[in-house]
């Protein structure tokens, strides 16, 4: 591929056509303290570069976003996994529960989940693990049906809340057109709310 020969003072193109790309001087042979700086691409500047105080350098996200190289549909795409992130973390890191009178902590990874709904599925009184919040001492505490009912419920309305929280702030980002208020959105902050 051939390379057009670009003054980088004026942006003005030379005409020479080379074989290689990149940035390269000039010295002026009267007077070697004189120099002109040079660069060879097909466009100026190249996709993806920006020309600044005498030297290319990458564009920022930003920068590619607004020149229409990076579509803003993809940082928020990017976003919303992140969301979905948090919003996993959020589930699976445990929740309280006041069933047994005083609060307690309760795991809720996914086989955590799947434990709980067994223990209510048994019908009676059951021992099921937890920690008591007060004093952080886990063992296996007797919950009675109403009470690991009432422990069941407690995590599925906290995972639904989660879920919806999730949802909402998707959509925020998603209907958000402006560069600095996606990347900037503060979705951890606002999970705070829920969590």
């Amino acid at each position: 591929m051939k390379y057009i020969l670009y003054d980088t003072n004026g942006f003005e193109e030379l005409g020479s056509e080379l074989e290689a790309l990149g940035k390269m001087e000039m010295f002026n042979r009267e007077n070697p303290n004189q120099k002109k700086s040079f660069i060879a691409c097909e466009s100026f500047p190249p996709t993806g570069k920006v020309f600044e105080k005498g030297s290319l350098r990458d564009k920022t996200e930003k920068e590619k976003v607004q020149s229409g190289e990076l579509n803003l549909d993809k940082i928020k795409d990017s976003i919303c996994e992140q969301i979905n992130k948090t919003c996993y973390a959020a589930i699976i890191s445990g929740f309280e529960s006041s069933a047994l009178g005083d609060i307690y902590i309760y795991d809720s990874e996914e086989t955590d989940q799947t434990n709980l709904i067994g223990a209510v599925a048994v019908g009676g009184s059951v021992q099921y693990k937890c920690t008591r919040k007060s004093d952080g001492k886990k063992d296996f505490v007797l919950h009675t049906n109403t009470q690991i009912k009432k422990v069941l419920g407690d995590a599925a309305t906290r995972k639904i809340a989660l879920l919806q929280k999730c949802y909402q702030l998707k959509q925020e980002v998603l209907l958000l057109n402006d560069y600095d208020l996606v990347v900037n959105y503060p979705y951890s902050a606002k999970y705070s709310e829920v969590i």
